[in-house]
């Protein structure tokens, strides 16, 4: 008989119990919680519903039945940032003029021509980041060997066009300026491989002696430098404005010309896609 009595006393207290608990939640949710010590006890850690009833009532607040992780004061996160991105720009090589041994003058030149860049990028701190570069132009390159005096043995007038491709890894550090501006800078390496459009044709060079020669794919070592902006319009698509600087000698094509060291502008403007959000924890 006790037992039977003690069945209805027991659910008596389990509808009070979850009552209060159900008041607590309401009362919690309704009113704002004043920011207290930390090591304090709360109102809602204290009830007693709370103690009792929190396995019952895992979305009440104050009652998570996960432990919050600790983090350490002054500890900070870096995300690694990768972004890919693919520009055009106008191709730009100076000309390079130097006196022969005959007393004329050498030049080659590589003649202005659109230009596509596509750059995969990843940045592990703000200071140590990567960017891998394939490049492709056509262009003509121009040589001259005392040009306009037609000496015997002289070569002049060796013009050939050209599939050019760059491949080349540079090292990044960037900066975010604001949440929507980033600055970057880059350095490195790499090859421009100088690929005659027609390749097995042959290509007059009035020397003595003969007129033609067949070239073959040329490829000539490089140093890439370069700085620019990102423009974040949105958390993923950014505009990118740089300037990228290639520095090389012409190609010879395997005909023993003066190889001349020359630089070419590249003003270029990517779209670039940046996978996850693009700013530090800092």
């Amino acid at each position: 008989m006790k037992q039977c009595r003690a069945i209805p006393i027991v659910r008596s207290v389990v509808v009070l119990g979850l009552v209060s608990a159900g008041l607590t939640r309401s009362a919690a949710s309704q009113t704002p919680q004043a920011e207290e010590p930390a090591g304090t006890s709360t109102s809602q850690n204290t009830s007693l519903a709370g103690a009792l009833f929190a396995p019952m009532l895992p979305d009440a607040p104050g009652f998570s039945t996960t432990t919050a992780t600790a983090t350490a004061p002054g500890a900070m996160r870096h995300k690694v940032e990768t972004t890919v991105s693919l520009g055009g720009s106008p191709q730009l090589t100076a000309t390079r003029i130097e006196n022969g041994n005959s007393g004329g003058f050498i030049t080659q030149s590589l003649h202005p021509s659109p230009n596509i860049v596509a750059t995969f990028r990843q940045n592990f701190r703000p200071w140590l980041g990567y960017s891998v570069n394939i490049g492709y132009t056509r262009a003509s390159e121009h040589n001259t060997n005392d040009a306009g005096a037609q000496s015997v043995g002289t070569r002049s007038n060796f013009y050939v066009p050209n599939n050019v491709w760059e491949l080349s890894l540079s090292h990044v550090a960037q900066v975010h300026l604001t949440h929507r501006l980033t600055g970057f800078t880059d350095e490195g390496a790499g090859f421009l491989a100088f690929q005659p459009a027609k390749r097995g044709s042959t290509y007059s060079i009035p020397y003595a002696g003969g007129c033609c020669v067949t070239v073959g794919t040329n490829f000539r070592p490089l140093i890439v430098f370069g700085t620019g902006v990102d423009y974040h319009f949105d958390p993923q698509w950014a505009l990118r404005a740089e300037y990228r600087g290639l520095l090389y000698k012409f190609a010879d094509y395997g005909q023993n010309l003066p190889k001349l060291i020359t630089i070419t502008s590249e003003p270029t403007v990517s779209l670039t896609y940046t996978f996850g959000k693009h700013t530090y924890k800092q």
